[in-house]
C-alpha cells in the first residue's frame, strides 16, 4: 500500500534561479543605497554631519560635543533627519 501512495505522488521540480533573483535584488539595493546618499548630500551641513556621524555608529554625547549642540538637540535632529530622508526614499520607490 505505501509502495502505490509513494509511486502515485505526484513530484514536482521547481528550477529556480537564485543567482538572476540575487542579482536583481543586489542591484536594486545598490540603487537604493546611491539615491540613499543623494538624498543625505541635499541636507544642510549640520544635518550632513549630524547623521554621518550617527551612520557611523558614534552615540549621541559624542556628536553633540563634536558638532557643539546640546545632546536633546542632536536627539531630536536625528528623528527628524530620518523622517526627511524616509520620506525622500518613499517618493522614490
Amino acid at each position: 500500500m505505501r509502495q502505490l501512495e509513494n509511486e502515485n505522488r505526484i513530484k514536482t521540480v521547481y528550477n529556480y534561479d537564485f543567482s538572476v533573483q540575487e542579482c536583481k535584488e543586489t542591484t536594486n539595493m545598490e540603487e537604493n543605497l546611491v539615491h540613499l546618499w543623494k538624498c543625505i548630500n541635499e541636507l544642510e551641513e549640520v544635518d550632513r554631519i549630524i547623521i554621518g556621524l550617527y551612520l557611523e555608529n558614534l552615540n549621541q554625547t559624542k556628536i553633540a560635543e563634536i558638532v557643539g549642540l546640546n545632546h536633546n538637540n542632536i536627539r531630536v535632529r536625528v528623528h527628524r533627519i530620518k523622517e526627511i530622508l524616509s520620506k525622500k526614499m518613499k517618493n522614490h520607490e
